[in-house]
């Protein structure tokens, strides 16, 4: 059983109530900690748990430890506070809203030895943890450049760092904007149908890493819900390359071979529970649900198991998602903003977390 604290209760903070309420033998609220009454009577009405606007109140609960799903302008200091308290962190939004509040950050987590981890799920997604095992196989040989239209930021950065193996890296960073519309479909007040057009705000920018490997972001503003914009991904290799579900690559004795990426979901056609099942290439299991027979979204998988491994991490295992990446994750996503608005090249500097050991 993972307990924990939820502190807020917007659109994101719905997810982990979820996550105990449709896997109530994994995962458990013990408390909600809101800024007014109002939202207390809502939780207690809504989620039948215990909510208060005392955080000591509700850390006198014992949680293994607290998620944070708060604005950015106050996730610093509110991640500070829990480390001065030594309760174990994880933020949902990135950790500060400038380059300084991240350094800042960072130095007083080392002053603090805090247990923060970032929730930076989409590593974690089957498909994407698919993804990662592909290029980690070696099968397409060294990665040289990835190209992906389908998650915004820092979250975009977040993967391109993990499959192109860059770490800490500096890179030059060059965006420009576009705007084009698009018919309404989808959006998380529900479908429409009645044909309204909006504007759509299309980035496309190009990272450029000091070690010549390259990233492509490609990102509309409707994109997650839109039935008629779709995720696309293309990743390239000395041996080969990934192009969204079909990968070309060449086997032993050099001749070429092409296999499907194949998701395989319980709940099609039979009266098995809904869920990610695991994902294949040819023979080859790429990935296993660790949340089954739960009922869960992709996103969910994810998130679940960002709270499993935040489990296993205090219990002395390995980090989910160290401060570090999200703080650089956040980095280069501040970077990628300015240079939207600008039209220039930006180049990164090594920050505080980057240079010390």
């Amino acid at each position: 059983m993972v307990k924990y604290i939820v502190v807020g209760y917007g659109w994101r903070a719905q997810l982990f109530y979820d996550l105990a309420k449709y896997s109530p033998n994994q995962f458990q609220v013990v408390a909600g900690v809101v800024k007014s009454q109002e939202r207390i009577n809502q939780i207690k009405h809504e989620r039948g748990i215990f909510a208060t606007v005392d955080l000591d109140q509700a850390l006198s609960l014992n949680p293994d430890f607290v998620i944070l799903c708060i604005p950015r302008p106050i996730m610093k200091d509110y991640i500070i506070r829990l480390m001065e308290k030594g309760v174990p962190v994880m933020c949902e939004t990135p950790p500060g809203k400038t380059t300084a509040e991240l350094n800042q950050l960072y130095l007083k987590q080392q002053q603090l030895a805090g247990k923060v981890q970032v929730l930076e799920q989409y590593h974690l997604w089957p498909f994407y943890q698919s993804l990662l095992n592909i290029t980690k196989s070696g099968i397409i040989g060294e990665v040289q450049n990835i190209t992906l239209s389908a998650l915004h930021g820092y979250h975009a950065i977040s993967i391109f760092r993990k499959i192109l193996g860059v770490d800490m890296q500096n890179c030059s960073i060059l965006g420009q904007q576009f705007i084009h519309q698009v018919t309404k479909t989808n959006s998380r007040q529900g479908f429409s149908y009645d044909g309204e057009i909006l504007e759509q705000k299309r980035d496309l920018v190009t990272f450029s890493f000091d070690d010549g490997k390259a990233a492509i972001f490609d990102f509309t503003s409707h994109q997650y819900f839109s039935t008629i914009r779709t995720r696309r991904v293309t990743i390239q290799g000395t041996r080969g390359e990934v192009n969204d579900m079909t990968v070309r690559y060449l086997n032993k004795d050099n001749k070429p071979v092409q296999e499907e990426i194949n998701l395989y979901y319980l709940g099609t056609n039979n009266i098995s529970g809904l869920y990610n099942h695991s994902v294949s290439l040819g023979d080859k299991i790429l990935y296993e649900n660790p949340t089954m027979p739960a009922r869960f979204n992709d996103d969910e998988i994810s998130v679940a198991d960002s709270l499993l491994k935040m489990r296993d991490y205090l219990a002395g295992g390995a980090e989910v998602y160290s401060l570090k990446d999200g703080l650089q994750d956040a980095y280069l996503s501040f970077l990628m903003e300015e240079s939207l608005k600008t039209k220039q090249l930006i180049q990164s500097q090594s920050q505080s977390w980057a240079t010390h050991n």
